[in-house]
C-alpha cells in the first residue's frame, strides 16, 4: 500500500535529520555527510511516494498535483532559509542547525 511506504519512508527521513543534527553536535562529519545524503534520497522518494496517494484526486492534473506538492514541501526550506541566520546570530551553530532538523520534520 502507497501510504504505508509513505509513512516509513516520511519516518526514515525524520531519522535521517535527527542523526545530520547529532552529527552537529559531535562535530562528526562522516555522519553529517551520511545522514545528508540519506535525507536527499528519501526527500526525492517523498516527492514521489505523495503522487499514488495523491493523484485519484487529481485525475487530469498531474501537473497541478506535482506543483503542489513541491511547493509545500519547499516552504520548509523557505522557513530554514530565513530562519537558520537569525538563530545563528542569536544562539548558535547548534540551535540553528537543530531548529533546521526540526523545521525539515514538520514540513513533510
Amino acid at each position: 500500500d502507497a501510504t504505508i511506504v509513505f509513512l516509513i519512508v516520511v519516518f526514515l527521513s525524520a531519522i535521517t535529520q535527527i542523526g545530520f543534527g547529532i552529527g552537529c553536535s559531535l562535530h562528526c562529519l562522516p555522519i553529517l555527510i551520511t545522514s545528508r545524503a540519506l535525507t536527499g534520497v528519501f526527500y526525492e522518494a517523498i516527492d514521489t511516494a505523495t503522487i499514488p496517494i495523491t493523484v485519484p484526486f487529481f485525475t487530469k492534473r498531474y501537473s497541478l498535483l506535482s506543483g503542489l506538492t513541491n511547493g509545500f514541501l519547499r516552504l520548509g526550506s523557505v522557513a530554514n532559509f530565513v530562519l537558520s541566520p537569525i538563530l545563528y546570530k542569536k544562539y548558535g551553530l547548534s540551535v540553528a542547525i537543530w531548529s533546521a532538523c526540526v523545521i525539515a520534520i514538520l514540513q513533510v
